[in-house]
C-alpha cells in the first residue's frame, strides 16, 4: 500500500461515517422496536382510548430516544477509531529523513 491509497481510503471512511449518521432510514415509526412498544401498540389496538394512545406515543418517543443515544455512542466510538487509524496510518510508508 502506498500513500496514494491509504490517505484517500481514510478520508472516504470518515466521510461515509458522517453520511451514515445524517441519513436516517425511511420506515414506519410505529413498527415495534422493543417488546414494550409491541405491548403498547397491542393495548392501543384492543382498547382505543386517549390514555392508551398517549402511552403508545410515549413509548415511541422512549424508543426514539434510546435509538438516538445508541447512535451517538456508536458515532463516538467510530470517531475514536478514526483518530487511532489516522494517527497510526496517515504517514504510512513515508521515509524518515536521516539526521
Amino acid at each position: 500500500m502506498t500513500m496514494k491509497f491509504v490517505r484517500p481510503l481514510i478520508v472516504a471512511a470518515v466521510v461515509l461515517q458522517f453520511l451514515c449518521l445524517f441519513i436516517m432510514p425511511a420506515g414506519n415509526r410505529l413498527a415495534p422496536r422493543s417488546p414494550e412498544m409491541a405491548q403498547a401498540f397491542r393495548a392501543f389496538e384492543t382498547n382505543r382510548s386517549a390514555a392508551t394512545e398517549a402511552a403508545m406515543w410515549e413509548q415511541v418517543h422512549r424508543d426514539d430516544l434510546r435509538d438516538l443515544h445508541r447512535q451517538v455512542v456508536i458515532f463516538g466510538l467510530l470517531l475514536l477509531a478514526d483518530a487511532i487509524v489516522i494517527y497510526f496510518f496517515w504517514n504510512y510508508g513515508l521515509k524518515k529523513a536521516a539526521a
